[in-house]
């Protein structure tokens, strides 16, 4: 039984990712970051974001890596307000082959980068 559709604008090419956290469906598109609720499938919000991978969620917070992995970008789950960034001062200190990945523990956030494992908490923990 179908309980909800929801079209949403997408470029037209690939395929977005999704990820569920809760009541929250995060579509991951390749210029957008949408926010669905799960039950109704209502938009919640959305943002423009470039080339938007890999969300991971600690507490109230979606992290996600953008523009082509330059940066981690940090925002509300239930707003889609930007709380902050984790940036590169160089070009390629985020940039990583396929093997990449991005996931959330408890408080810390963990990202690999090639054959290596990064791990970061909020700067205020």
């Amino acid at each position: 039984t179908e309980i909800w559709r929801q079209n949403l604008e997408l470029p037209g090419y690939g395929t977005p990712q999704l990820k569920v956290q809760d009541q929250f469906v995060l579509v991951l598109d390749m210029d957008s970051f949408f926010t669905l609720n799960r039950d109704t499938g209502d938009l919640v919000w959305k943002t423009s974001a470039s080339v938007p991978l890999y969300p991971s969620v600690i507490g109230d917070t979606v992290f996600v890596m953008e523009g082509f992995n330059r940066t981690i970008r940090a925002l509300q789950i239930d707003t889609g307000k930007n709380t902050g960034f984790l940036r590169a001062s160089g070009y390629h200190f985020l940039l990583v082959d396929s093997r990449q990945n991005m996931i959330s523990l408890d408080n810390i956030l963990i990202f690999s980068r090639g054959n290596e494992l990064l791990g970061f908490i909020p700067k205020n923990k």
